[in-house]
């Protein structure tokens, strides 16, 4: 296939849209984002210098690397890199969930030398990420990384993961105060 650009008009001969038509759109979508001045997001991707190898240019040459790398329905094709080019290097299917994850507007907090994002560190804890958020405004990303550190427990990491945190028991006891 030749190296010109992507103009976003359909070639019937390439086949690769019966092949599989929701792969042949992923494809569509993707290369219409980086080669046409006239798709809305193209300021995000072509625009900000975000290209598509010459190799995938050819839909079959996609599908191939696709079908070979685990795509499935229901994925989402992500650039490992998000200042990098859609290729094989740096590109992998992955759920919406960690699509979300795989940003340029995610903030990151290291905690005992592990780095996540705001919203992995609210499912580990169990912090709503706002809390987090509000943190980072309050008190800078050293402070939220104290405070996240701190709802982790140093050491019982796994434990929150598989347990939850540890709830207060009530005492069923009444006070010296309140007994007559």
């Amino acid at each position: 296939m030749t190296n010109k650009p992507f103009h976003g008009k359909g070639n019937w001969r390439h086949g690769a849209w019966h092949r599989n038509p929701k792969l042949y759109n992923t494809w569509a979508t993707m290369m219409h984002r980086c080669e046409d001045p006239k798709h809305p997001k193209f300021r995000i991707y072509g625009g900000r210098g975000i290209e598509v190898c010459n190799k995938w240019h050819d839909p079959n040459a996609f599908m191939d690397w696709a079908e070979t790398h685990g795509y499935r329905e229901g994925l989402q094709i992500d650039r490992i890199d998000n200042d990098g080019p859609y290729s094989p290097q740096n590109c992998r299917w992955t759920t919406a969930k960690e699509n979300c994850r795989n940003t340029r507007r995610n903030r990151f907090l290291t905690v005992e030398g592990e780095r996540l994002t705001v919203a992995e560190w609210a499912e580990r804890t169990g912090t709503p990420a706002s809390t987090i958020y509000g943190w980072m405004y309050k008190f800078g990303v050293e402070g939220a990384e104290r405070r996240v550190g701190e709802r982790a427990g140093a050491g019982t990491k796994k434990i929150l993961k598989f347990f939850g945190a540890p709830r207060k028991r009530k005492s069923s006891k009444k006070p010296d105060y309140l007994v007559h």
